[in-house]
């Protein structure tokens, strides 16, 4: 009944969640570890921490924590000097794991690594955030040090203390090709009472290759000493820490105020589910329908006099409860389009005027082009020249209307190999949609793709000029320009388009299902069945697409793989081309389907929505 160092960050997020983890109940983080840690970049990262010490010496967990720590402890007292991976240490109802430990005599360096990255080129605190900056997620993770440190200290209470954090620095750009695959990752049988396939990465490039990642021009982690950070926040931590041992030893709740808070709780689970953190914190007034936590602007609204917070210590839990008033700003202005005044609002779908203006003077010219990109991004660069964290645009769907009334003709381009695949994306794209007609995305983020392969063709001084100059008449640099080729949807969804089912949400994935709700169009309906993604509820209503996608079985835990969002194709992608199933052709193919099948709905659910509102502008 210890505090680990994954107890105390998540009772530092909210002291009651600490008895919600140790009495087991359902999360909604529960879901592929694998996954999500193979997204974070946390496999290849630890590996590659560990290769930088030679000399380390690994404490294994297969036969238990408790012998973890008698081996942790007999090889630091057998040694005036030594490296240590995954040291297990104990001591007053706590117990951490560190990542590195090095001991010289009297001396250890606590060494944590991290896949978050840091950007030395910021000038900062070495790239870290300076004290007066609120970033929660470095905040995390130098509590978590901190937390490390205070143990370790009073185990060893004599010895001094340094403390680090290896980290990616986006500041080094890789000299090295295809440095993934000289990793491998296996999955282990889970240990009785768990479902997780543990996950082991190895090491199998040659020596040659071991001799160039140690090389320091090759460097793509930055060790961080965080003291000065960390040393002024011991006190309380270790006062927190008293608190939350206490808790699981007595096993009760640590009481924390419902708030606005509460809205991302990993425990507010649906309501089937038996043991419910979220109902149990906040009992009837989690019933409300619509629930104030699902306002739009959320955080904005309540900065002005706390008044959402204010609500809900009233017991105002509903939507409808928000005064009229707290939904503008004190200048008179709106949130976000006064999307979230239409959320408390509005009952009915309508479109504001000035749509067919807008689209008028942005120049639409057929033929439509209806573009869609998937991108990933690991810790380690995928390929030469690349940075840490930076992407590789691995897929387009693109749907084509030539003419005013024409039907919509598919295009699509995938990678599914281990080779930087940017610039004949870009290539095959311009293929595609050539220099005439206009380009329409959903958000601005397919211009920031193709202005980052523009950059990096301009750094390496590509030999092709004539598709560098096509990136830069399909390209917005003045979001004022009118006369671009490209139409951003989403801006004139944020700025003329409501419906209830949207909420103070704009995303395709919800935009999409509210058109579908209001549409009679036979024309969009054929559209869905010829993707055999057409299904009606009990009341009549077309069903959310993106739901009926197909699923393919993929042998890890037996997992389903379902690709409905943007995060999901970036992590099918990366098992597919880099992960534990790189090597298998099966599952390679299958992860193909899905991540084809979800893309080409991007678009024509694009498609979709553009026809919809043509219809209720009737746009000549």
């Amino acid at each position: 009944m210890s505090l680990s160092k994954s107890n105390f960050k998540i009772a530092q997020s909210c002291g009651t969640k600490l008895y919600y983890t140790k009495n087991q109940y359902p999360s909604l983080n529960e879901g592929n570890e694998y996954m999500e840690i193979l997204a974070e970049g946390g496999y290849m990262i630890g590996k590659l921490a560990q290769l930088m010490y030679p000399d380390g010496i690994e404490v294994k967990t297969e036969s238990g924590t408790g012998y973890a720590i008698q081996e942790t402890e007999a090889l630091l007292a057998a040694n005036e000097n030594i490296v240590l991976f995954e040291a297990a240490i104990s001591v007053n109802d706590k117990i951490i794991r560190i990542d590195i430990l090095k001991k010289t005599g009297n001396h250890f360096d606590l060494i944590e690594v991290k896949s978050k990255s840091i950007d030395s080129r910021l000038k900062v605190n070495n790239g870290l955030p300076s004290k007066d900056i609120n970033h929660k997620e470095y905040v995390e993770y130098l509590e978590d040090v901190a937390f490390q440190k205070l143990t370790l200290q009073e185990r060893f209470p004599s010895a001094s203390i340094s403390s680090y954090l290896l980290v990616p620095d986006k500041i080094f750009v890789s000299n090295l090709d295809g440095i993934l695959s000289w990793f491998k990752l296996t999955k282990e049988e889970p240990k009785p009472g768990s479902t997780f396939k543990k996950i082991e990465v190895d090491f199998i490039g040659n020596q040659e290759q071991l001799n160039l990642i140690r090389l320091p021009e090759n460097q793509l982690l930055a060790l961080k000493q965080v003291d000065d950070l960390i040393n002024p926040w011991l006190t309380r931590i270790a006062e927190a820490s008293k608190k939350y041992i206490q808790s699981i030893i007595s096993n009760t709740k640590i009481e924390t105020k419902i708030s606005i808070a509460c809205r991302d709780c990993e425990y507010r689970v649906s309501e089937n589910e038996l043991k419910n953190g979220f109902k149990e914190c906040w009992g009837k007034l989690a019933e409300a329908t619509p629930h104030i936590l699902n306002l739009s602007q959320l955080g904005n609204i309540n900065r002005r006099d706390d008044v959402i917070n204010e609500l809900i210590k009233r017991g105002k839990t509903s939507l409808h409860d928000i005064p009229v008033e707290a939904l503008t700003k004190e200048d008179g202005s709106s949130y976000y389009s006064n999307r979230p005044y239409y959320q408390c609002t509005k009952t009915e779908e309508f479109l504001l005027p000035g749509l067919k203006e807008e689209l008028l003077n942005q120049n639409l010219t057929y033929p439509l082009h209806f573009i869609d990109f998937e991108t990933s991004q690991m810790a380690l660069p995928f390929h030469n020249n690349m940075r840490c964290y930076e992407n590789v645009i691995f897929q387009w769907s693109c749907h084509t209307i030539s003419h005013k009334g024409a039907a919509p003709v598919h295009h699509e381009w995938i990678n599914t190999e281990s080779v930087y695949p940017n610039i004949e994306f870009a290539t095959q794209l311009r293929a595609c949609i050539g220099n005439t007609g206009s380009v329409l995305i959903w958000s601005k983020y397919e211009n920031t793709q193709l202005k980052a392969i523009l950059r990096v063709m301009e750094e390496l001084n590509h030999a092709d000029h004539d598709l560098m100059q096509w990136l830069k008449s399909v390209i917005i640099e003045d979001k004022n320009d009118t006369t671009n080729r490209m139409i951003d949807l989403h801006d004139l969804a944020k700025k003329y388009y409501f419906h209830p089912i949207m909420g103070g949400r704009t995303s395709i994935k919800v935009a999409l299902p509210s058109v579908l709700y209001a549409t009679k169009s036979e024309q969009i309906c054929n559209w869905l069945n010829d993707l055999d993604l057409l299904e009606y509820d009990s009341d009549g209503h077309i069903k959310n697409p993106y739901k009926l996608l197909p699923e393919e079985i993929i042998q890890f835990g037996d997992t389903k793989i379902k690709v409905q969002d943007g995060s999901g194709a970036m992590r099918t992608y990366q098992d597919m081309v880099y992960g534990l199933n790189r090597d298998n052709a099966e599952i390679k193919e299958k992860y193909k389907k899905v991540l084809l099948a979800y893309c080409k709905l991007d678009t024509l659910a694009m498609i979709i929505i553009f026809k919809h509102w043509e219809t209720l502008i009737n746009l000549e």
